[in-house]
């Protein structure tokens, strides 16, 4: 890359200056084929989740992965909680049948 100096300061050429905008342009595509490919792979997942028939394998673990995070969720004070809070928030005062974890997941299947 050829510097020319002009006084003190380098002044930048052409070919630097389209290397630069190369450089940026390439980096905000990459950027949006990340977020690309993060929105299809959570879409690939959904579709997972609701048909077993298109991979039943991963929906089996996908299955598997749920009952381990409901597990994890009813062992946590934390969470649990947190969940009675969400489910109280409502203030429709009338007791449910379900515990607080289980109403919160229909809610969010609704």
């Amino acid at each position: 890359m050829a510097v020319i100096f002009l006084g003190m300061e380098p002044v930048r050429t052409s070919q630097e200056m389209r290397l630069e905008r190369f450089k940026a342009r390439s980096q905000t595509a990459r950027k949006w084929f990340r977020l690309g490919t993060l929105g299809l792979v959570g879409l690939c997942l959904t579709a997972i989740w609701q048909d077993r028939a298109i991979a039943p394998v991963v929906h089996d673990k996908m299955q598997v992965a749920y009952q381990f995070s409901l597990d994890v969720l009813e062992s946590n004070e934390g969470a649990r909680g947190y969940l009675t809070a969400m489910t109280n928030f409502s203030g429709n005062g009338n007791q449910s049948e379900f515990d607080p974890i289980t109403e919160a997941l229909l809610k969010l299947r609704q």
